[in-house]
């Protein structure tokens, strides 16, 4: 195991490596159990605990840079995560982000204990999201729509002013 971990930290750069380690131990155990089947996902368990703390180990031990965990890669750590699930900026409110903001010093602390329950948190509202757009999207199917109205979708949310 430690050699495949240096090798993944010869070959990918530091910010995408641990940004992805601290991403999978806060969700590891979420998507799946031992059996194969769909985890309820109710909130943090013994074994994220577990998973959090190693990872939390081996970046500070066998990462090249051997570079504390920090609020500077906790803030990129959050930034990373929002990005994963939400690319377009689709799915979370400006309130949602808001909220979340308010841990981004706080995830490194957090990871050090073996708490993840901010990536639950975080993961439980991204699925609200989504199932509210799905409503919303099924409301808009089952209405008479106007294909000669002119319109467009904007896909870069960043490039609005």
């Amino acid at each position: 195991m430690r050699s495949q971990v240096v090798g993944l930290c010869r070959t990918y750069p530091r910010s995408f490596l641990l940004s992805g380690l601290v991403i999978l131990a806060a969700v590891a155990t979420v998507l799946a159990t031992p059996d194969g089947s769909s985890a309820e996902l109710s909130g943090p368990g013994a074994g994220d605990r577990r998973v959090t703390l190693s990872v939390a180990t081996l970046l500070q031990r066998l990462h090249l840079a051997r570079e504390p965990l920090d609020d500077e890669k906790s803030k990129r750590c959050l930034d990373n995560f929002l990005k994963a699930l939400d690319p377009l900026k689709s799915h979370f409110r400006q309130s949602d982000i808001e909220e979340f903001a308010r841990h981004e010093t706080s995830i490194d602390d957090e990871v050090r204990l073996g708490d993840v329950s901010l990536a639950y948190t975080i993961f439980k509202r991204f699925l609200a999201r989504v199932e509210e757009r799905n409503k919303m999207i099924e409301q808009i199917l089952d209405s008479d729509i106007d294909f000669s109205t002119e319109e467009k979708l904007v896909t870069d949310r960043d490039a609005l002013t």
